[in-house]
């Protein structure tokens, strides 16, 4: 680790141990998982949703984000399949609080939208999402 990396270590070390705060840490994705040889394995698929507020009839999405994964019987995770993300631009600007809660700027979805077409039976995640 670089001196910079430790010192930041510490602060958020000292951070934690503290009741006026909670420390976030980025998640390092992994690569390799637990062998599972001979385990049966199910599929699930973690959502995550940003949108510019908690009202359904105005507010809007304006990020989705999908891993499609294995996980064996007692919980652990086999194997990432797929991993989905698409930002979209709201009608309106997004929020001050918004931003500070989730860090989704204007800039970051200027020009985009979630792929999808005009009809309710295309879904807004990939197909090939569909099979095992």
């Amino acid at each position: 680790m670089l001196e910079n990396d430790l010192t930041l270590a510490a602060m958020a070390e000292a951070l934690a141990k503290s009741a006026d705060y909670r420390v976030l840490r980025r998640l390092v994705p992994r690569s390799t998982f637990p062998p599972c040889t001979g385990q049966s394995t199910k599929t699930g698929i973690l959502l995550d949703v940003e949108t510019t507020g908690l009202d359904q009839r105005k507010d809007e999405i304006i990020e989705l984000g999908m891993v499609k994964f294995d996980y064996l019987p007692d919980g652990r995770i086999a194997g990432i399949r797929d991993v989905f993300s698409s930002f979209n631009e709201p009608s309106e600007p997004i929020p001050l609080e918004v931003t500070a809660l989730t860090g989704i700027t204007n800039e970051m979805v200027a020009g985009q939208h979630i792929e999808q077409d005009n009809t309710s039976t295309r879904p807004l995640y990939p197909r090939s999402w569909m099979t095992p």
